[in-house]
Order: structure tokens, then C-alpha cells, then sequence
């Protein structure tokens, strides 16, 4: 269970691009953050609880934007 969830969380770092900003990168001020879907589908959801979090990890700005068909 524990090698699943690790798996799960990790390729969820992949998919946001996290390891990008893992070495000595410059962050960009602003992080926009585009969703594909609608707003309020669960991808929009999670997106806007991830960015918060984002934001304050890298001290920069977190823009989540819908364009459905994107």
C-alpha cells in the first residue's frame, strides 16, 4: 500500500512539473497553472487546492485558469 501511494504521489509531482523547480532554477513571479476542463470539474478542484500551497512553497504567485478544450 505504502510503494502505491508513494507511486501515486509521485507521479502526481511529475505531471505538475515539480522536479523542474527542484534544482537551482529561477521561479518565474507568476505560475499559471492551466486546466483543460470547465471550472468546478474535479480537475479544476484540485488544481485550486494545490495552488495555495504552491504559492507559499515557492513564494511566487499562483494563477489557476480554466480553458475547457485547451
Amino acid at each position: 500500500m505504502r510503494k502505491a501511494t508513494a507511486r501515486l504521489m509521485l507521479y502526481g509531482a511529475m505531471a505538475l512539473g515539480l522536479p523542474a523547480f527542484a534544482q537551482d532554477a529561477a521561479i518565474p513571479k507568476m505560475i499559471r497553472i492551466v486546466v483543460p476542463f470547465s471550472a468546478g470539474a474535479s480537475n479544476d478542484v484540485i488544481a485550486r487546492a494545490i495552488a495555495p500551497q504552491l504559492a507559499k512553497r515557492l513564494d511566487t504567485t499562483v494563477i489557476v485558469e480554466n480553458r475547457p478544450g485547451a
